[in-house]
């Protein structure tokens, strides 16, 4: 399925999310966050320093309680005490493993090797790209509150009239013809056992699910007839070598206030504006630039694409029905 629009991902919740221990993430992104200094030629040694704002020498080198601190991010002030002194601790050892292997690394002369040079300006470049990308970002208005109730009252089956949907799948591959006669039994009121029974003697891949799915998990084009569904009516999506067979067995309404949903909104709704105002000043910026296309990329024409984002900008949690959705080629 295509990444979340407008209408499926404004109130996700996050319980499916996977928990990820915090000294896992500060782990993970410890690599990037040493490399900063070097990839955009800024290291500690520019740094004006005292010995309280140095937490390690490791050789000639000096790893500075700011790069500790930028490891950390936010993570540092909702660590209790006790926790902190651990988890900073942890954080400087693996910033000075790397400090030894950076140094061996220079000792070796491996950084002026074609391949690590490349690297090392690839991530200069992502790095400068990002943090331009943020500082755009953050330039950009916040929506009014009017904006958010105006997108609250206009999307009642996400909010007022949220529901949870109890609904039995049915993803199948094969012919067009062979979905078109499928399509004429569902819509006969088949049984499914009897659809069952046919589609083993049929060239098709077909797989069934039950999935309980609140509203906003729901793809839009579906979510719109699942809410004038009756309990027991089945909705047929095809496309042109699968179809997508969906059966709403019940439903329970679970409204969300404007006011519960107001952080979620507002927030979508910025993401919203600043990929458009993204793409738009990128788009403002290339018709100023000089751009050759050269070699075997002359003769080919570019197609338009919209800027990247920042990272963990937005939350999505993947449901059964978005799996599903995904199997069939939406």
């Amino acid at each position: 399925m295509p990444a979340m629009n407008s209408t499926s991902f404004v109130t996700c919740q996050l319980t499916n999310e996977r928990v990820i221990s915090p000294l896992f993430r500060i782990r993970s992104s410890l690599l990037l966050v040493a490399l900063v200094p070097w990839v955009l030629g800024c290291g500690s040694h520019t740094e004006a320093k005292s010995s309280s704002q140095v937490a390690a020498r490791v050789n000639a080198g000096e790893i500075t309680v700011y790069r500790v601190n930028t490891s950390l991010g936010s993570l540092d002030g909702n660590l209790d005490p006790s926790t902190q002194v651990k988890v900073r601790r942890e954080v400087l050892d693996t910033l000075i493993d790397q400090e030894i292997a950076a140094q061996a690394a220079e000792t070796s002369k491996i950084d002026r090797t074609p391949a690590v040079v490349q690297a090392i300006d690839a991530a200069r470049r992502q790095v400068l790209a990002n943090a331009w990308l943020e500082q755009f970002s953050a330039s950009m208005p916040k929506p009014s509150s009017v904006e958010v109730s105006r997108y609250y009252a206009d999307h009642p089956e996400l909010f007022a009239q949220r529901r949870i949907y109890e609904l039995q799948q049915l993803a199948v591959t094969g012919e067009s013809a062979v979905l078109k006669e499928l399509k004429k039994k569902i819509d006969s009121g088949t049984s499914k056992q009897d659809i069952s029974l046919w589609l083993n003697q049929k060239p098709v891949r077909y797989s069934a699910a039950y999935v309980s799915s609140p509203a906003e998990q729901i793809p839009p084009e579906i979510l719109a007839d699942l809410t004038r569904a009756k309990d027991g009516q089945s909705l047929f999506i095809e496309k042109p070598t699968s179809a997508l067979i969906v059966t709403l067995v019940s439903s329970v309404a679970q409204p969300i206030s404007e006011a519960d949903a107001a952080p979620k909104i507002s927030k979508f709704l910025s993401n919203q504006a600043m990929r458009k105002g993204i793409a738009a000043e990128i788009t403002r910026l290339k018709q100023k630039s000089s751009i050759t296309y050269l070699g075997e990329f002359a003769s080919s024409t570019p197609e338009p694409k919209t800027a990247p984002l920042p990272s963990a900008k937005e939350e999505s949690v993947p449901s059964g029905m978005e799996k599903l959705y995904k199997e069939v080629g939406h």
